[in-house]
């Protein structure tokens, strides 16, 4: 099916961007719904310097502006503050085109400051549809903005039978940065070592490495 008149336009952050967000629509590329609804990825962002991410983010405007009068349906994946700053341009442009709006929110945490600023609540208020990752987020939003939450979970891909280990394993997936609790975890671990005999933990992510390691190392755990 031809990219030139896709019937919805993905806003997201691009392939070669660290983050949950990336790794999320990477999956959904992988369906058979992306090619049959003729899916085309917007790509707003990506790590780098602040020259790239200008780049990127005036690549995706004019893309958006050329594909956005055949398309139908654009489908904002956001988190907090900056990042619903950002997108908020994009939730613009496609009430202007009047394409419907499914707002998709992956915000990490529960910082209300990050999730009140007017961009974030606007596209709440007036999105067709928003997507939250947990029944917690949908009562949280609740609280903010009272309308349906649409509850659907990250996907997940690469399990079978052949691969899912006998190990007793307790596993962190994502970047390792302390908004993300792996440090709290490791506190948690701490007290309960005592009682996690033949347990595995496993931190598989980028980020602050060198800090997980050197408090591992405080704690005596034993790494692999």
């Amino acid at each position: 099916m031809s990219k030139r008149n896709p019937k919805v336009l993905v806003v997201a952050p691009g392939r070669k961007t660290f983050g949950g967000i990336t790794k999320v629509v990477s999956y959904y590329k992988l369906t058979s719904f992306w090619e049959k609804n003729n899916v085309y990825w917007i790509e707003t962002h990506v790590s780098g310097s602040a020259v790239a991410k200008l780049i990127y983010f005036v690549k995706a405007f004019f893309l958006f502006i050329y594909f956005a009068p055949k398309a139908k349906i654009a489908h904002i994946h956001f988190t907090g503050g900056t990042s619903a700053n950002r997108k908020f341009v994009f939730f613009i442009l496609s009430k202007t085109f009047g394409l419907k709006v499914i707002s998709h929110i992956h915000t990490p945490n529960l910082n209300v400051s990050a999730i009140t600023n007017y961009s974030f609540k606007t596209m709440i208020i007036k999105s067709d549809k928003v997507i939250v990752l947990s029944n917690i987020w949908a009562e949280k939003l609740n609280e903010i903005v009272e309308r349906e939450y649409l509850v659907i979970n990250n996907p997940s891909s690469g399990f079978t039978e052949q691969n899912i280990t006998k190990e007793k394993l307790i596993l962190y997936a994502g970047k390792l940065e302390s908004r993300k609790g792996y440090l709290d975890l490791l506190k948690a671990l701490d007290k309960l070592k005592d009682t996690l005999n033949g347990y595995k933990v496993v931190l598989a992510g980028n980020g602050e490495i060198q800090l997980a390691k050197e408090f591992i190392q405080k704690k005596h755990f034993t790494m692999g």
